[in-house]
């Protein structure tokens, strides 16, 4: 096995591994990853569109009209209408969604500062530094020039 097979093999690894502890930990609010970004996209910018949301979660009209219906229903969001446009709405977190997305939001943070816990300061700072050259590689061989 080449050294970029390896590499790549432990990305795609660690990857997956993330991917499926998330989904775990979000589970206990009942919520999926994407969830938790809408709330955090919505927290951020509040009275944010529903087409801008979209864009931040990266995923078609219809996904987001998707999610933002659940979390309407789930009593997390509300949609108020524009003033500038009365077609248009924007999005809030209702008062239940802020609790709820506060308290996702520190027990997160703590579960990500114990998952890598077991990296020494410098160690992190190289696997960071690491991580940031292969992205910019990645994006300027997708996007030449």
């Amino acid at each position: 096995m080449s050294q970029a097979d390896k590499i790549y093999s432990a990305l795609v690894s660690s990857h997956m591994l993330l991917s499926e502890s998330d989904d775990l930990f979000f589970e206990r609010y009942h919520l999926g990853k994407t969830r938790y970004y809408a709330l955090l996209h919505i927290d951020q910018q509040p009275g944010i569109s529903l087409s801008e949301l979209s864009k931040r979660l990266l995923c078609t009209k219809g996904n987001t009209t998707r999610i933002v219906r659940g979390l309407e229903q789930d009593g997390h969001i509300i949609r108020q209408p524009d003033p500038q446009d009365n077609r248009a709405q924007r999005l809030v977190l209702s008062e239940q969604g802020q609790k709820l997305f506060e308290n996702a939001r520190f027990a997160y943070q703590n579960y990500k500062q114990t998952l890598f816990a077991c990296l020494e300061p410098e160690a992190a700072k190289a696997l960071i530094e690491n991580l940031e050259t292969i992205t910019r590689h990645c994006l300027a061989s997708l996007h030449p020039g």
